[in-house]
């Protein structure tokens, strides 16, 4: 059994799919595009398709991957053109290639958040003296209800750039162990009006010795 791991941008509209409706929407590509895949045994047999980390819901990333198994030898240049072809607009297939770090070797990802602001100076400010504190707690919910989290130790580096009408923020987070990072609950402690718009993109993985994860 080969080991295989894809590659893929995740922008637009897709960032509004969730976990469950991206993994129907590769399924079905898989099999549309003719990408063999190994299926479980057992009395229910379904192909072993999983993302190697979670994306919050209206999260964009340039880096996302995805696992499968097969047992066949195939093309992979021409197999990555077919499944873009086949994928709804947003999500597009990078490279694909036989996975060889395993996933409990991920330890970091890195992302930039852009926040519109009629006063971005003041803005970015406020940013950077809110996590020169020594903690940062913001109200989660969780399976087990709302619960104060301190988000501080899970961020490992922090810059911020103030632009004419908005700041962007470059930060570097844990997702691996307990403490995995969720970005909107950054944009969360910021406290921003309803009216300041936002977006946020993951754009790398990277594995325990610092490389890029891949």
């Amino acid at each position: 059994m080969r080991k295989m791991r894809l590659l893929f941008q995740k922008t637009g509209r897709a960032i509004y799919l969730s976990h469950l409706d991206l993994m129907r929407v590769f399924q079905t590509a898989f099999t549309r595009a003719e990408v063999p895949l190994w299926f479980t045994e057992g009395f229910n047999p379904h192909p072993y398709i999983s993302p190697i980390t979670p994306l919050p819901v209206g999260v964009a990333s340039e880096y996302e991957l995805l696992d499968f198994n097969t047992e066949a030898e195939f093309d992979l240049q021409a197999a990555c053109v077919r499944l873009s072809e086949r994928l709804p607009e947003g999500l597009l297939v990078s490279e694909m290639y036989e996975a060889v770090l395993a996933p409990k070797q991920l330890c970091k990802a890195s992302y930039t958040i852009r926040i519109s602001s009629d006063n971005s100076e003041a803005l970015a400010a406020r940013c950077l003296a809110l996590f020169a504190q020594d903690s940062v707690f913001v109200q989660k919910r969780t399976k087990s209800g709302d619960k104060m989290i301190d988000i501080k130790p899970q961020i490992f580096a922090l810059s911020v750039v103030s632009e004419a009408e908005a700041i962007v923020v470059e930060l570097m987070a844990a997702l691996s162990g307990e403490s995995v990072f969720n970005p909107l609950i950054f944009v969360k402690a910021l406290e921003i009006s309803e009216e300041q718009l936002y977006s946020v993109t993951k754009t790398a993985l990277y594995a325990k010795d610092g490389s890029v994860f891949r």
